[in-house]
């Protein structure tokens, strides 16, 4: 079979506008074991997490699921520091959560949560939705499904 070259219009564009900036895109190589603070000392039976932006100020917050127990939840405060969160719905739901995922549901601009739970409960569970405020607190949301899901066609 022969060799042949297929060019794609804009996309030599896009291969230089890549090569331009992949490399200030390198990614940290270098880790510091961090062994003080709640998020090292705190102990439980953690399994899902997820990282995101919960209050706008630029840091990464981390929100951990409490498997048969509560959820934990941290915001950053910079330098390798974080902040508990004690209080708020988030955190005093106890369930056998397993997985967790971050995005903007209501496109509000601020982040929400998607926590699951139900692997090793003794009975069904279900995934609750929390709507992010953009000031690291959380509403619980209340879904209704009345209709059948249809696959897409």
């Amino acid at each position: 079979m022969k060799n042949r070259n297929f060019i794609i219009p804009g996309m030599a564009a896009f291969a230089v506008v890549c090569l331009g900036v992949l490399p200030a895109l390198a990614a940290e190589t270098t880790f510091t074991k961090v062994t003080s603070g709640p998020v090292s000392n705190d102990s439980g039976s953690f399994i899902g997490s997820a990282w995101g932006d919960f209050n706008g100020d630029g840091l990464l917050d981390l929100f951990i699921c409490g498997y048969n127990e509560k959820n934990v939840f941290y915001l950053n405060q910079g330098s390798g520091v974080f902040k508990k969160v004690t209080t708020g719905g988030l955190v005093a739901s106890a369930d056998f959560h397993v997985g967790a995922t971050a995005g903007d549901f209501d496109n509000d601009g601020n982040l929400d949560l998607a926590v699951s739970a139900g692997v090793g409960a003794a009975s069904g569970r279900r995934v609750t939705l929390y709507r992010g405020n953009g000031d690291g607190t959380f509403n619980t949301v209340r879904v209704k499904c009345s209709q059948k899901i249809r696959p897409v066609a």
